[in-house]
């Protein structure tokens, strides 16, 4: 889904450098590559350290619920 992400909005920037949009479209598009790539290293990051699983504590008998 983020890399679809990055491509459609590489593709919106190019497009808009391309056929010579007002500047503030360019730089708008920039920006979202820019926030999408930040977004595909914490993707590539957090999925190459599996989560370890959390221990749960007993609670004593007497905080039992009523």
């Amino acid at each position: 889904m983020v890399l679809m992400w990055t491509s459609g909005d590489t593709f919106k920037t190019v497009y808009f450098i391309l056929n010579q949009a007002p500047f503030q479209f360019s730089i708008c598009g920039l920006l979202q590559v820019f926030v999408d790539i930040a977004i595909l290293l914490q993707v590539y990051l957090y999925s190459s350290y599996p989560q370890k699983p959390v221990s749960h504590t007993a609670h004593p008998a007497s905080t039992k619920a009523l």
